[in-house]
């Protein structure tokens, strides 16, 4: 089927749905008939009875797991329930408004359409309380909360009851009294119980514009949850609404739209999916290869369309929801309704597992659509939604039951680490949230740890959220988290009363190390602990060594926003005068390296002399990171198992293939017309490609993924930087002494820093830290701000530390630092072995 394209994708994935006319048209096209005189058979297709042993000429396709969006109740069918009577429903506007019953512990709201009236039309809702624990079988409703609640909670009521008009639902903005802040607290602990009690969760992505009557107000949204709802019974909704029919004006163009952009969205999903399924992990395709799957072209209208609805799809604000991670992960079955359009999230996060693990096609490497789904990737929780779902998953009684010496026994479930909430956290911190104390407290049903238990939600006015984030931080230290919790934390953050120790949860500025990969400081243990005092912001003390100073930094990455207004680079510091242009993903790969090694042409750097500087900032710009996920130097993923090829080739070559691609720009109009010359466009760029046929374009484009996919992933966010190779105290002394030789620097270090690193930050390295760290001194003498962490490059896998028995001089005891074991060791910095003092960050 791959070979037929992506209209007999979008055709079986609507026949999934219960739709059968786009596969009709299909086949009617393909035969060159009209569609009025095709039939289609809708029971399952069998083999005449001759050739029952002998199958072999003939194709038996798997629409895949898209299909899987049936009751779960009623397994049997293979397409979503159709019932041919419709509920007839009208909600007359009233104001009367519904009065909630308060809840008993462990209680619940459920509700459904009421029975019909003598005329076989439904005026209202039903709403019952149920102990949680007998409770009858239910949906609960995920959805998109707007200012005007009203608007989208009755377009998801009217799909959900449209598809499911007998079930038991459960949708927080009318189950929940948002009025009353104890229940809402109350029913939040309840909430992942709650979804993983429901039979299915109907998740219902879309928002939309409606005309609303007088008497329906704006409301906020607080606590990630719609707030006092005014009428249960009658939804604020005007007019008569048959949910069996597609309604009347003004919904009929933007149900269309919706979901014309949902289904092809959907299709083309599946259709990379079914490719990719024939590949093996990590494969990079070539352009040829791509181009024999007929995929969608941008450069026409009709395939720049389809693109875009796509890239629309995908930029729903419903995905990025401080809730829905945990409606997601908990529940036992997903099922998407989006306009008309029904798939399985099942199939959502197969797109996304295999689209990380895969090639991509190039115009999702290069050009506009590929700066857009990038930032999808890095702004949307739901490209991590399998690995939550896997990692909470048992061991399974096969595994634990097996015989000696077949499987192993999956680890204990992740939930009950602590070091899994504060990885939720973090992978989580780019969602939105009106109320950003949400940002923790939607994660507290997908953990089970002594930290997660001990936090209780409290919304009220004496939990402000800078204070929440502190003393969550203040638990992840105390259970000997903090050099995890470091890495996350830093001088960017945008919520008031921050601690620069303190994660700030409502953004990420930065790309994210894997501490695990790395081990500056071998095997040290580290001393944390924190400051309290009356009327001042706590303060966390650790201890380390000085390493170097920031000497010179390039031009700044950022990290992806949701404002797409944001500058996309950030200058130099102390020049607002030098204007970045608008650089494309693309562009910005050779801007970061040619800025980086004009840098270097100015400094020196004979430290790399040996490995070549070009390698050495190729590995830096990396963060010695390949794209899978492994360390370029010791070719070994954060697990520490070793790959069966040699990681450290494979880059490089992508570098060279790299360098090779993009080696000369345009210098003259002429160009363009000189003999076997050919020509890249970027977005700002031309490229010469002199004596490259398309072959060799097509090689070397697939051959550099390695490298860009690497470069970029840990460059967002950061800016490239020269340290001094010489110490503080020796600087200052060659400059008080009048020698200029203080100005030469031919043996500093190369590093990749936060982004908003600036000259003099200090770079440290800490005891039982597995990366270095920049700091920015106070005013106040031996007090600091944390500026984030960083990739030095040769001080990673602990080169610069000696034992005590073989550094050479007699250690003193303030330059020691002791392992896990009690083995002493030195810190060798430019000027000798470092002197360890506290740090106090504030």
């Amino acid at each position: 089927m791959l070979d037929d394209g992506i209209e007999l994708q979008v055709a079986l994935d609507a026949m999934a749905a219960g739709d059968m006319e786009p596969l009709k048209h299909y086949f009617a096209n393909l035969q060159g008939v009209d569609p009025a005189t095709v039939t289609l058979r809708a029971s399952p297709w069998r083999p005449p009875p001759e050739a029952a042993e002998d199958t072999s000429n003939y194709n038996f396709e798997y629409i895949g797991k898209v299909d899987n969006v049936q009751d779960p109740n009623d397994e049997a069918s293979t397409l979503p329930e159709r019932s041919l009577e419709k509920p007839t429903v009208r909600f007359d506007t009233t104001s009367t408004p519904f009065t909630y019953t308060p809840l008993e512990k462990r209680e619940f709201r459920l509700m459904r359409l009421a029975p019909p009236d003598a005329a076989g039309v439904t005026h209202e809702i039903e709403v019952k309380t149920f102990p949680l624990d007998e409770a009858p079988p239910f949906f609960c409703l995920s959805y998109f909360l707007p200012t005007l609640v009203a608007q989208n909670l009755y377009h998801a009521l009217r799909t959900c009851f449209n598809r499911f008009s007998k079930s038991w639902l459960w949708a927080d903005g009318l189950c929940i009294n948002q009025g009353d802040l104890h229940e809402r607290s109350q029913q939040v602990m309840l909430m992942g119980e709650i979804y993983s009690k429901a039979s299915m969760v109907l998740a219902h992505p879309g928002h939309y514009s409606y005309g609303l009557s007088d008497s329906e107000a704006e409301v906020e949204s607080t606590a990630g949850q719609p707030t006092n709802p005014d009428n249960v019974a009658a939804l604020h909704a005007s007019g008569q609404l048959d949910l069996g029919e597609v309604p009347d004006a003004p919904f009929d163009a933007e149900l269309d739209a919706s979901t014309e952009s949902a289904q092809v969205a959907i299709s083309i999903m599946t259709y990379l999916t079914r490719i990719w399924d024939a590949s093996p992990d990590f494969e990079i395709k070539s352009d040829a290869e791509w181009r024999k799957h007929r995929l969608p072209d941008p450069n026409t209208n009709e395939g720049a369309a389809v693109w875009t609805r796509l890239i629309d799809f995908w930029r729903v604000d419903w995905f990025c929801r401080a809730w829905v991670l945990q409606e997601l992960v908990l529940a036992k079955k997903v099922v998407i309704l989006y306009g008309m359009a029904v798939f399985s999230l099942d199939a959502v996060m197969e797109f996304w597992g295999k689209a990380q693990t895969r090639g991509l096609p190039r115009l999702l490497r290069l050009g506009v659509l590929a700066d857009q789904s990038a930032r999808i990737v890095h702004l949307s929780p739901a490209s991590s939604l399998q690995t939550l779902i896997e990692q909470r998953k048992t061991p399974s009684e096969e595994e634990q039951s097996g015989d000696e010496g077949s499987k192993t026994l999956a680890e204990p479930p992740i939930t009950k680490q602590p070091s899994h909430f504060l990885e939720l956290l973090a992978i989580t911190r780019m969602n939105k949230a009106t109320d950003n104390r949400d940002k923790i407290y939607a994660l507290l049903g997908l953990v089970d740890d002594a930290i997660s238990q001990s936090i209780v939600p409290d919304y009220s006015a004496k939990n402000p959220v800078h204070q929440l984030y502190i003393d969550v931080a203040r638990k992840f230290v105390e259970a000997g988290l903090g050099p995890r919790l470091l890495h996350l934390a830093g001088v960017t953050a945008q919520t008031p009363d921050l601690p620069t120790w303190v994660p700030d949860w409502t953004r990420q500025t930065r790309s994210r190390m894997t501490p695990d990969l790395y081990s500056c400081m071998g095997t040290t243990k580290p001393t944390i602990r924190i400051i309290d005092t009356e009327g001042e912001k706590p303060k966390l003390v650790v201890r380390g060594v000085v390493l170097s100073t920031v000497k010179t930094v390039s031009l700044a990455w950022r990290y992806y926003s949701h404002d797409e207004d944001e500058s996309t680079f950030s200058g130099f510091k102390g020049k607002p005068d030098v204007k970045i242009p608008p650089f494309n993903d693309e562009d910005g790969r050779n801007v970061v390296l040619s800025m980086a090694l004009e840098i270097e042409a100015g400094s020196g750097a004979k430290r790399y002399a040996e490995e070549g500087f070009e390698t050495a900032l190729a590995r830096t710009l990396a963060m010695d990171r390949s794209w899978r996920g492994e360390r370029i130097a010791r070719g070994k993923a954060p697990g520490g198992e070793q790959p069966r090829r040699d990681v450290a080739a494979e880059f490089l070559d992508a570098f060279a293939a790299f360098r090779a691609f993009y080696k000369r720009g345009l210098e003259s109009p002429d160009d363009e017309n000189m003999p076997g010359a050919r020509v890249h466009q970027t977005f700002i760029f031309k490229w010469l490609l002199i004596d490259m046929d398309q072959a060799m374009e097509d090689e070397l484009q697939q051959r550099m993924v390695p490298y860009t996919v690497a470069m970029q992933e840990a460059s967002r966010g950061r800016r490239f930087a020269m340290l001094s190779g010489k110490s503080i105290r020796q600087k200052e002394a060659d400059k008080a002494a009048g020698d200029r030789r203080y100005e030469m620097d031919d043996r500093a270090f190369i590093a990749s820093v936060p982004y908003d690193a600036e000259k003099q930050d200090i770079v440290v390295m800490l005891e039982g830290f597995n990366a270095p760290f920049v700091l920015r001194k106070t005013s106040v003498e031996g007090e600091y701000q944390l500026v984030g962490d960083c990739y030095v490059h040769g001080v990673m896998d602990g080169e610069l530390l000696r034992k005590a028995e073989e550094a050479g001089v007699q250690l003193r005891d303030d330059q020691v630092v002791y392992g896990d074991d009690g083995q002493k060791f030195g810190v060798r910095v430019p000027d000798g072995f470092g002197t360890v003092q506290e740090f106090t960050i504030c």
